[in-house]
């Protein structure tokens, strides 16, 4: 093999299984991250008094990244150890990786739909704010399926550049869908927001989480569209699609596992000498407060912890919380 052939060889393999090897290393670190945030997520599931549907929900979503994470390995073998030093071998795509894209768009429509729950949940129901949420997040998953079945069919890269509209549509919808999401979800956090200091301070801390989480997600889908359309023969596209479910279902275990601190926060509020007025805004905005970070209302879920807020009398000894139970306080000097 001559110096320039071995030139080419080199360049073409770094720019496609190279590439793709390193996506399977960053998929697999951020596997690990999703096992400890599982594993953080089901130690105190009892003490947030988490029901089944939530936990089996997080059961499904690891199982399925942890087939993804298999099927990556798969990949990786395929175009490393089985075609090594195969150039033709390039040309085609292994099964698994359509195994991949499917078990993607499943992951990554379970999270949207949990997020879409719990837009319905803090708008009370309004079916105009979900409601395209929710069809958008279907439509992304129906068109991501749809490429995923032909690339099963039609195993060439040929090919599966000649339905690339099967993938532009799908990550097009999926950034409009989490953009979206993040609006609603801030826009209906911002409204409960009750001038108290503490309170509206874990109303930004929560509006922080959402859209940090967003940002993350749609960066990563813009930077598959604009990798797949300028790049068409490198592979980048994929080691970046390769960690897309793992982000996804990270943004959301982040979410679950902050509800302790949030609720410890919660339980801080004390506002002395306020009327009744200002005590029902702060109740209803700790009560928002919880809702976003668990996912469910208090009417769904007992878990809700009681908020005594304590109203200082200016010649007693003592005060009394506005559900009538006393709080100690130390009697005013002179």
């Amino acid at each position: 093999m001559s110096a320039s052939n071995s030139t080419v060889d080199v360049s073409i393999i770094e720019n496609t299984v190279g590439l793709l090897q390193l996506g399977g290393f960053a998929n697999s670190i951020l596997y690990g991250v999703n096992c400890v945030q599982a594993y953080t997520f089901y130690q105190h599931a009892d003490k947030m008094k988490d029901d089944i549907i939530l936990r089996s929900l997080v059961g499904v979503l690891w199982i399925l990244n942890t087939l993804h994470v298999g099927f990556n390995i798969k990949t990786v073998n395929f175009y490393l150890v089985k075609h090594f030093n195969d150039v033709g071998a390039l040309a085609n795509t292994d099964w698994s990786l359509a195994c991949q894209t499917l078990l993607t768009m499943i992951s990554n429509f379970l999270v949207r739909m949990f997020f879409s729950y719990r837009i319905w949940i803090i708008s009370r129901g309004s079916f105009l704010v979900t409601l395209p949420v929710a069809v958008l997040s279907f439509l992304s998953f129906s068109f991501g399926t749809t490429f995923a079945v032909e690339s099963f069919i039609h195993r060439t890269f040929a090919a599966m550049h000649g339905i690339s509209w099967l993938v532009y549509v799908p990550l097009a919808i999926a950034s409009v869908s989490d953009i979206c999401m993040t609006g609603a979800l801030c826009y209906f956090l911002y409204t409960n927001r009750t001038g108290v200091r503490r309170t509206d301070s874990i109303i930004n801390t929560l509006m922080a989480y959402c859209i940090n989480a967003s940002l993350l997600t749609t960066c990563i889908n813009i930077a598959c569209f604009v990798t797949f359309l300028a790049l068409p023969k490198n592979y980048i596209f994929m080691a970046i699609f390769f960690c897309s479910s793992k982000l996804y279902f990270c943004s959301l275990l982040a979410t679950l596992n902050a509800r302790d601190t949030l609720r410890a926060r919660s339980t801080a509020v004390s506002m002395p000498t306020l009327g009744a007025a200002h005590r029902l805004g702060a109740d209803r905005g700790i009560e928002e407060a919880q809702t976003i970070s668990t996912g469910f209302s208090s009417d769904q879920k007992d878990s809700v912890l009681p908020i005594d807020i304590c109203v200082s009398v200016s010649t007693g000894t003592d005060s009394r919380t506005h559900d009538g139970s006393i709080c100690s306080v130390g009697k005013s000097p002179g």
